[in-house]
């Protein structure tokens, strides 16, 4: 169980700030993802987790709250780790909107494996989002990285996060790879994220 709660006003307000600082080097830098963006996501909650709990709340989104992001205000300080957390969480809602007439995969949900992004075993749903996304934020990166919109120690960072999306994309294709019972959307949706990550 993942606590969380409203943040008080002085965090909500620089966290918007942050956000709208963030949106506006992703309209600079990547600017097809940032209209993407805008596309699907109409709302976005700030929260806080809970500072008692081991596991903190870092952003969700949930397919019966469809275009709404839950992002942690007390996280995600610089502007990259915004851009990067905004790729994260809008991709799983993409993949909610996938979903309206079958699912991704057809594994039951009591079959768990190892998560490339979460410590806890997940369903094959879970492991397939978490791949899927972790090209996305690699996408993401590149993008930070070619706009040259970043350097010094922020572009050193972002390299950092690119290579371990591409390490985590690379450890979730071959769960899916081997154990996934993949729909003719998942198949789809999969390939395509395999192909990019494969030409970088």
């Amino acid at each position: 169980m993942i606590g969380f709660s409203r943040p008080a006003l002085e965090v909500a307000h620089a966290f918007r700030a942050r956000f709208m600082t963030g949106m506006a080097l992703l309209d600079r830098a990547i600017p097809s993802l940032a209209s993407e963006v805008r596309e699907i996501v109409n709302e976005v909650v700030s929260v806080v987790g809970d500072p008692c709990r081991a596991y903190q709340f870092d952003g969700g989104s949930h397919y019966q709250l469809w275009g709404a992001l839950f992002l942690n205000a007390d996280f995600h300080k610089t502007d990259h780790a915004m851009v990067e957390v905004i790729a994260h969480e809008s991709a799983h809602s993409l993949l909610f909107g996938f979903c309206t007439h079958e699912p991704l995969v057809e594994n039951e949900d009591d079959q768990l494996f190892a998560s490339p992004l979460r410590p806890d075993p997940r369903p094959m749903d879970g492991i397939f989002h978490a791949t899927y996304v972790s090209a996305r934020m690699h996408w993401a990166m590149s993008g930070l990285i070619a706009s040259g919109e970043i350097d010094g120690d922020a572009r050193e960072q972002v390299i950092e996060s690119r290579l371990a999306d591409k390490q985590n994309f690379n450890a979730g294709y071959e769960i899916i790879r081997t154990h996934a019972r993949l729909t003719a959307t998942g198949r789809a949706l999969i390939d395509a994220a395999n192909n990019y990550m494969e030409t970088v």
